[in-house]
């Protein structure tokens, strides 16, 4: 076959798939468009099936459960001196707002400590001091483990990390 004779039938090609690309996304909302759809963040689909798995927020690609949310709820309290039983319903609406706010802000800021130009050092004995003292909130080594478990901190080396996160944020927002 020539290659001149290859050319026509590639644009008959390239025409049926437009064609049928088209239809399915424009005309017909078709099972292409479909798909397209329920896969966006903003569909019911999605919204229904992070419910189902516990996600409350999402800041960007990274999704807040309900896990984190109650940690940081418990925790809020816990500074305030106050029991969630002895909360009127909009103390408690109060206290979650609140508490969703500070994990969203948290989320951000540690997205644009990520991205910012210059890396923010950190020493291991600045990280060592703070984990001292966060394990010092701890009464046993065992609850101290069920409180990682809960916000998705499998180990000590990922604890680590988190509080050297932390405190890169600190550092971050005092040189702004």
């Amino acid at each position: 076959m020539k290659p001149f004779a290859k050319f026509p039938l590639r644009i008959v090609i390239y025409f049926a798939v437009l064609a049928y690309l088209t239809g399915d996304l424009f005309l017909l909302k078709g099972p292409l468009y479909r798909r397209i759809q329920s896969s966006r963040p903003d569909s019911p689909e999605s919204i229904a099936k992070a419910k189902a798995n516990g996600v409350v927020a999402r800041v960007l690609n990274h999704h807040i459960t309900r896990s984190q949310l109650d940690y940081a709820i418990n925790e809020r309290l816990w500074i305030e001196g106050k029991k969630l039983a002895s909360l009127s319903p909009e103390e408690k609406k109060r206290i979650t707002h609140g508490a969703l706010d500070e994990l969203i802000d948290h989320h951000l800021l540690r997205i644009k400590v990520q991205s910012s130009a210059k890396p923010i050092p950190v020493s291991y004995q600045e990280i060592d001091a703070r984990l001292n003292r966060f394990i010092g909130k701890f009464e046993t080594k065992g609850h101290l483990e069920t409180a990682m478990k809960s916000q998705g901190i499998p180990n000590a080396k990922s604890l680590r990390q988190r509080i050297a996160g932390r405190i890169q944020q600190e550092k971050y927002i005092a040189m702004r």
